[in-house]
């Protein structure tokens, strides 16, 4: 029996090994800094369950025999930590899917109350026995109020399950959709092998399953960023110039591209002023100006770099002058929906250009005569202030 508990113990030791690989390769390239910091934090929260966890099984395996308040504190946090995890899962999906329409106390408060329930139930527990109590051989067993603990976690991995699949519904890219989905999938293993585990009590098959699905995540993430920008969710940079070669096909058929280039107006006074954070959120609202954009009217949306992004459209006979006011008319329909109580302006330049050929030094000149419209454009904005 104790064979069983130690064989145990060094799988999770094996998992929180390659769980650390995982955080010292974690970095702003799979997404914004906050979405990095929750990730890590996911990350971390698991390494403590499985550390504590590893002291249980040297517990029950009685090569360790600690007194019954530590016995109970470490079982405390080990619950604590599984808690923490799942809220921070929860956090995590919530703003991936770019969801700011909850007011900030309300999102950082009231979806905090089932965690402060459930972590204070925990710590309690060690004198109250309410969720857990140890016995007098040493051993944990579940308490009363045992269904606090399950309600707290489920409640936020049901609740980012919920989000994901709105999330993969609504989207129309293809990455969104696979992005989504895994994120979707996450609570169906973790159930099924805390079913399982009751069953094999020598193998830790839920934490295996929980670092699985942590790790697939993590490379599916990393393989989709090499066409996709981290933070906004549109091309980047890479397929931008990747794409604009594959257009050679259509303008041999006489037709033509407009390119817009769009610039978000004093982009450095907003990260000097209220922080990188906030700065990518001011990015992402633009970034879902054009994906609406590209919704109503069609074409291809990338971040070029910075606070830069494009948008290819092909010529349907629209003024391009329309589409810059229709593209205004999304920032400013989506600044008032999302940015709340900001006290900050949002707004953009716009340069465009036309084309109907397709060689390398068109494209060249076709970004370049964009880019100078641009800065007319924003020349214009700063003499209109």
């Amino acid at each position: 029996m104790a064979s069983e508990y130690v064989s145990y113990a060094l799988i999770e030791m094996w998992l929180i090994a390659l769980a650390y690989m995982i955080y010292k390769k974690s970095s702003d390239n799979i997404g914004s800094e906050y979405e990095v910091k929750r990730f890590k934090s996911i990350i971390l929260s698991f390494e403590v369950t499985l550390c504590t966890d590893i002291l249980w099984a040297f517990t029950e395996a009685q090569i360790l025999q600690p007194p019954k308040l530590l016995n109970a504190s470490i079982n405390s946090i080990s619950l604590c930590a599984v808690a923490v995890g799942c809220y921070y899962w929860f956090d995590y999906v919530l703003n991936r899917s770019r969801n700011e329409k909850f007011d900030y106390r309300l999102k950082h408060i009231l979806l905090k109350l089932p965690l402060y329930i459930t972590v204070s139930l925990n710590l309690l527990s060690i004198v109250t026995e309410w969720v857990f109590k140890i016995d007098e051989n040493g051993h944990y067993t579940r308490g009363p109020l045992f269904p606090a603990q399950i309600f707290g976690t489920y409640f936020y991995l049901i609740g980012a399950t919920i989000i994901a699949l709105a999330k993969m519904y609504k989207s129309r890219s293809k990455t969104e959709k696979t992005e989504y989905f895994l994120y979707s999938l996450y609570l169906l293993p973790t159930l099924i092998s805390g079913f399982l585990e009751d069953y094999f009590p020598g193998t830790p098959i839920l934490y295996m399953s929980m670092f699985s699905i942590i790790f697939f995540i993590f490379v599916t993430i990393q393989d989709s960023q090499i066409f996709t920008d981290a933070l906004t969710g549109l091309n980047n940079r890479r397929r931008l110039e990747q794409y604009l070669p594959e257009l050679q096909g259509s303008l041999q058929d006489n037709k033509a591209f407009f390119v817009f280039m769009i610039d978000v107006d004093h982009f450095k006074l907003i990260n000097d002023v209220y922080g990188h954070i906030e700065g990518d959120f001011a990015l992402k609202i633009v970034a879902d100006t054009l994906k609406k954009t590209s919704q109503q009217l069609g074409g291809f949306t990338a971040r070029y770099g910075g606070d830069e992004f494009f948008y290819v459209l092909s010529d349907k006979g629209i003024n391009p002058d329309r589409i810059k006011s229709i593209i205004r008319t999304n920032l400013e329909d989506i600044r008032l929906q999302e940015q709340c109580d900001k006290t900050y302006p949002l707004s953009v330049s716009i340069g465009y250009s036309k084309f109907s050929n397709m060689s390398e030094s068109d494209i060249f000149h076709a970004l370049s005569h964009a880019d100078d419209w641009l800065y007319n454009d924003k020349a214009k904005s700063t003499n209109n202030q």
